[in-house]
C-alpha cells in the first residue's frame, strides 16, 4: 500500500517561521539603511565634489586642572581630531585658541557673568569632505552645524559644538 502525501500548498509551523524570520531580516535592514544614527545612505550618497571645509568646533567648559599652564588646551596644530564614539577622523587641527571667560548663569537666573575657573576655546578643523547637494560629508558622516559631538586627540578628550563652517578656497 502506497500512500501519496498531498503536501503541495499548505503551510505549517516551520514555514511559517521562515517567512516572519526573512520579513525580520528585511526590516532591520531597511532601518539601519534609513533611520540609524551615521546611517548608510550617507555612504551611498557622498558622490559629490570634494572640498576642503574648515569646521569651528566650541569647546565649553573645561576646568583649569585638564588645562596647560592654566590657559591652554593639551591639542596642538596638526593633531587629528577623532569622533570619540563613531571612531571616524574630523580633520587636522589647524588653530586652537587660548582660555577666554565662559559665561554662566547666577543664582538668581538673570543675569550672565564669567566664570573664573572654566574656559571657553575654539578649534578649527581642516577636513576633506565630499559636497552633496550641501550637504558635507567628511569621512562618509555628516557634520552638521549647532551638532554637539565627543571628540578625542592623542591627549586629550572631551565634548564640543560645531559652530561653523567654510569652504577652504585656493587663495587661502
Amino acid at each position: 500500500m502506497n500512500v501519496k502525501s498531498n503536501r503541495r500548498g499548505k503551510w505549517n509551523v516551520v514555514d511559517v517561521l521562515i517567512l516572519l524570520f526573512v520579513a525580520a531580516m528585511i526590516m532591520i535592514l531597511g532601518y539601519v539603511m534609513l533611520f540609524a544614527d551615521g546611517n548608510l545612505l550617507d555612504r551611498v550618497n557622498t558622490e559629490g565634489d570634494t572640498k576642503t571645509v574648515l569646521y569651528t568646533f566650541e569647546v565649553a567648559p573645561i576646568d583649569d586642572d585638564l588645562l596647560v599652564d592654566g590657559k591652554s588646551l593639551p591639542i596642538e596644530s596638526g593633531d587629528v581630531l577623532y569622533h570619540l564614539t563613531k571612531k571616524f577622523s574630523l580633520g587636522e587641527v589647524v588653530y586652537v585658541s587660548e582660555k577666554s571667560p565662559y559665561m554662566v548663569l547666577n543664582d538668581q537666573g538673570t543675569e550672565l557673568v564669567p566664570s573664573s575657573t572654566q574656559g571657553r576655546f575654539v578649534l578649527k578643523v581642516e577636513a576633506q569632505a565630499v559636497v552633496d547637494d550641501g550637504v558635507y560629508y567628511v569621512n562618509d558622516h555628516v557634520v552638521r552645524i549647532g551638532e554637539q559631538l565627543s571628540f578625542s586627540t592623542p591627549y586629550f578628550s572631551g565634548v564640543c559644538k560645531c559652530i561653523a563652517l567654510e569652504e577652504v578656497t585656493d587663495g587661502e
